[in-house]
């Protein structure tokens, strides 16, 4: 798994186990929540939700993401077998591709460059459940690829998640 410094303000849980995970994530959304809005069970529910969605779309972490100032997201983080550098011709093959074929609501589609990485690609979109922003980041080697997505229900929120997630994967500003 990628190993990217994250500020404290990011609350990880792996997707090892689906039973534990769903206890883990329920009690990050519980120590999230303002004033107890939201049931015990609610919650519960809504994290087994999101790990079995984890699970079928070969996820292997998700989180919680409380930047100070700024409303929660839901982090997840997927792997790709892919074998190749995400160099410069990749990034630029990649970029097309998602401006072609990424489905409804892609915008702001972006190549930069991000320290250790290399090249990150990034790109936010807004769907019925609300924005997303996602990037691509490889190891090194190119062995593996991952996708990172940052998800809320708020409708506008798709450019400043797309921020965040470029500032965690350290693209053009520190994550720290």
């Amino acid at each position: 798994m990628i190993s990217i410094p994250l500020p404290d303000w990011v609350q990880t849980v792996r997707i090892d186990d689906p039973d534990t995970a769903t206890q883990q994530l329920t009690q990050l959304l519980t120590d999230a929540q303002e004033r107890g809005r939201v049931g015990a069970g609610e919650l519960e529910s809504a994290a087994s939700q999101a790990v079995e969605g984890a699970v079928e779309q070969g996820v292997r972490m998700v989180g919680l993401v409380r930047p100070p100032g700024r409303p929660a997201a839901l982090l997840s983080v997927a792997a790709l077998d892919l074998q190749t550098p995400l160099d410069q011709h990749a990034a630029t093959e990649l970029t097309s591709f998602l401006g072609d074929r990424g489905g409804p609501g892609v915008t702001d589609l972006r190549t930069l460059p991000a320290g250790r990485f290399g090249k990150v690609v990034t790109l936010h979109r807004v769907d019925p459940s609300g924005a997303q922003a996602q990037a691509v980041v490889a190891e090194a080697d190119g062995e593996r690829w991952y996708l990172l997505t940052l998800a809320a229900q708020q409708h506008d929120r798709g450019p400043e998640l797309q921020e965040l997630l470029e500032e965690l994967v350290g693209a053009g500003v520190s994550a720290g």
